[in-house]
């Protein structure tokens, strides 16, 4: 496998948030405060000035974008041409700070987990609030939907599992903050503390299982692909356990600290560190098959559409990589 640029598209900010896409559009936030949407060749379809940074990740329904901006707005705006459909604010707190959770949908309603420990569902057409839920402050990871059930991380440390309608079911305390999104899999749900305790409940509650990394773990997630979890760490690491049993499979050096949430896709891991390198290992083994180095951090994940890898730096770009896959002997 090789990776060869295709082309890059250039912001006025770091571009730290996954990049996400609908069938020919790729969208991209920056800390310029702008929403950018691009067609898949690079260029410019549009973009929205929202008037203060985003780090956080947006959101893509079938005809809507949504983001969240560091001024505590929350837009939504038509994903065609960007016009601004409704907007909605929340109350300031001692945690307002870079690195803003990404919004999540149950239907109807976008979920938006703010600085402030609360969680708010809107109505996803009107912005109105249906239901609100605090959950710890500050909320830094996109909280995670089964079809049931809201899966809420917060930085004080408390893992919630609510209904659809905002009701708590169940909840987990631990010592150390919660930073990145919980990762569902079959009958289970699994979080990572920042100092790397990784644990795995059943949806009742019941503890499956339990591993102290014992390396830090900032905002990049596990994530579950074809019966394991991936876990990346800020320690320059990623991890692979059996998800049901939590059986370590194996463990690989990354090229530097990963604060970024890997991408698991047909048999490969993508995933970027803050050495600026793109790496792409093999799910099974662990082998690193290929990489691609810039000169500044890559923070979000990789968003792949076909044979092209895109992603955003802290080089204020947008990159688009194609896949050329090596002739065998």
């Amino acid at each position: 496998l090789e990776l060869a640029e295709s082309w890059q598209f250039t912001t006025n900010g770091y571009v730290d948030a996954d990049l996400v896409g609908d069938a020919d559009t790729v969208f991209a936030a920056s800390w310029d405060g702008h929403l950018y949407a691009l067609q898949d060749d690079g260029s410019l379809n549009w973009q929205r000035n929202l008037g203060d940074s985003l780090d956080a990740t947006p959101l893509v329904t079938e005809s809507l974008v949504a983001v969240q901006t560091w001024s505590r707005e929350v837009y939504v705006l038509d994903s065609a041409n960007g016009e601004v459909r409704w907007r909605f604010d929340y109350a300031p707190s001692p945690a307002d700070d870079h690195r803003q959770a990404g919004i999540g949908i149950t239907g109807e309603l976008l979920l938006v987990p703010a600085w402030n420990g609360t969680l708010y569902a809107l109505d996803l057409l009107s912005g109105e609030n249906r239901w609100s839920y605090s959950g710890g402050m500050p909320l830094r990871a996109k909280p995670a939907w089964d079809g049931e059930r809201i899966y809420l991380a917060s930085g004080s440390g408390r893992l919630s599992v609510l209904t659809a309608t905002g009701e708590l079911l169940w909840e987990k305390e631990f010592n150390q903050p919660l930073l990145s999104e919980p990762a569902l899999f079959p009958g289970g749900v699994a979080v990572v503390t920042r100092s790397g305790l990784l644990t795995a409940y059943a949806i009742d509650g019941s503890l499956l299982w339990r591993h102290d990394l014992a390396e830090t773990c900032y905002y990049g997630a596990p994530v579950y692909h074809d019966q394991a979890l991936y876990v990346p760490t800020a320690a320059g690491a990623l991890w692979k356990f059996e998800a049901q049993s939590g059986r370590l499979l194996w463990r690989v050096d990354t090229t530097g600290p990963v604060y970024a949430t890997p991408l698991a896709a047909e048999g490969r891991i993508y995933l970027g560190d803050n050495s600026g390198t793109l790496q792409v290992f093999g799910a099974d083994s662990g082998a690193l098959l290929t990489r691609f180095q810039l000169e500044r951090e890559i923070q979000g994940r990789p968003l792949l559409k076909g044979k092209s890898l895109l992603f955003g730096s802290r080089d204020h770009r947008v990159h688009a990589l194609r896949l050329v896959e090596k002739a065998g002997p």
